[in-house]
């Protein structure tokens, strides 16, 4: 099958980046040079990881906000998003809701902020550059309608979108929707190595998402778990037609968790997605 000739905007996602030599760094020199190896595979944004110690937005005050979106600048790198993964319990857990809350609106906020000091930053990356940052979170299944709605107004107030990136399935076969029902800034997060893995066509649900899908990742897996994007089980050129016929516009993002030798593993993976191998 033919690759459709449709351009979509690549990015990289920061969380589990592992380049060599970043044992030995320390976290504003693994920032520069993991932007320095987005800028190289010619993405145009980063997701950024709202986990990672040093850049948890709690710990940036308005100079270092302002030093951040400098750095992306200099890279010629959209901030397209963040990924903020704590764990789905802590959204259900008495003892965490408030801590993992606090932590969304922290996160919505600092993305803001980022948003409004590049906001006269040219950008080639078409219509997915006139979209909302988007915060990736890992949710629980079925979250309660007291969790969307403060999830929806965390994600309004800051004019960003949030999107669920676990993948629950139901006990029927069908994938459970976490997210996206209530329309507006709450929506879903594609996966497609989660979705293999738990036995499901992530090209199939890109139209069950379609009205809500805010973030795509490229991924991929074979029978081991995860692999390179283009050695698994993805068809990409499937994949590509679906984002297409369904008009996704927002970002196609490398997440290269769980993936040995990234250098060499993104340089394949986005060759793949290209059609150039």
């Amino acid at each position: 099958m033919a690759l459709p000739q449709v351009q979509f905007a690549m990015g990289l996602a920061l969380t589990g980046v592992q380049l060599v030599g970043d044992e030995d760094r320390s976290t504003p020199d693994k920032l520069r040079g993991w932007l320095k190896f987005a800028r190289e595979l010619g993405v145009a944004g980063v997701s950024l990881n709202g986990a990672m110690p040093g850049l948890r937005a709690r710990e940036l005050d308005r100079s270092a906000r302002r030093e951040l979106a400098a750095l992306l600048r200099r890279h010629d790198l959209v901030p397209m998003g963040m990924d903020l993964l704590i764990p789905p319990s802590h959204f259900t857990d008495a003892a965490h809701v408030d801590r993992a809350l606090g932590a969304v609106g922290e996160a919505v906020g600092l993305m803001a902020d980022l948003r409004t000091l590049l906001k006269d930053m040219p950008r080639a990356t078409g219509a997915a550059g006139d979209q909302p940052p988007v915060l990736c979170l890992t949710l629980p299944r079925g979250p309660s309608p007291a969790l969307r709605g403060e999830l929806m107004a965390s994600a309004e107030k800051a004019g960003v979108r949030i999107a669920d990136l676990s993948w629950h399935r139901g006990e029927a076969g069908e994938p459970t929707k976490t997210a996206g029902e209530d329309g507006g800034s709450l929506g879903h997060a594609l996966d497609p190595a989660a979705a293999l893995m738990g036995g499901d066509d992530p090209v199939a649900l890109i139209g069950a998402f379609a009205s809500a899908l805010f973030s795509v990742r490229l991924t991929d897996a074979s029978s081991d778990g995860r692999c390179v994007p283009g050695n698994g089980r993805l068809n990409i050129a499937e994949m590509q037609i679906a984002l297409s016929a369904w008009r996704y516009s927002g970002f196609v993002t490398l997440d290269l968790r769980a993936i040995a030798d990234q250098e060499n593993a993104a340089v394949a993976a986005l060759t793949a997605w290209r059609g150039e191998g």
